[in-house]
């Protein structure tokens, strides 16, 4: 959907510790896109500094443990340019909808999910702020949270 919406010579990276994500992404992306799929881990992104006009995490936060949610936004912040943006989607937390408390605390006992707890408990809001980031924008949309933030 990014690729569709920017410009074409818009410079598109994915980046996934996995390595069978990043083949099944090269499987099922439109073969006339141009994206560099990269296996890497995002606590130690492999990019210069200021190098990107926006930095996107989707569905990441949730799935990994507090002291590396830091960095991961750290790194995110790091690798935008000056007023560059931030963009992070992931589940909604439990001060975004108590009437899904239920529901939320149900999830992880479901699926496999060892820091979804932690998540939930968190302000997805000020930890971009903790990252040196000025959030300019929280949504929900459903079960997703967004969290939009521009970089000094």
């Amino acid at each position: 959907m990014l690729g569709a919406a920017l410009p074409t010579e818009a410079k598109l990276f994915g980046l996934d510790l996995s390595p069978h994500y990043i083949a099944r992404a090269r499987e099922v992306l439109p073969r006339d896109l141009d994206v560099s799929l990269i296996c890497d881990n995002a606590e130690q992104l492999p990019f210069l500094d200021s190098s990107f006009d926006v930095a996107t995490s989707l569905y990441l936060l949730h799935e990994v443990p507090p002291a590396v949610r830091a960095r991961v936004l750290q790194e995110m912040a790091r690798v935008v340019r000056p007023s560059g943006l931030v963009v992070v989607a992931d589940s909604i937390q439990l001060n975004d909808a108590p009437e899904l408390e239920r529901e939320i605390l149900a999830f992880p006992s479901r699926f496999h999910e060892p820091y979804y707890m932690s998540y939930v408990k968190d302000d997805l809001a000020a930890r971009v702020s903790e990252a040196g980031l000025k959030v300019t924008h929280s949504k929900l949309a459903f079960l997703t949270k967004l969290v939009t933030a521009e970089k000094a």
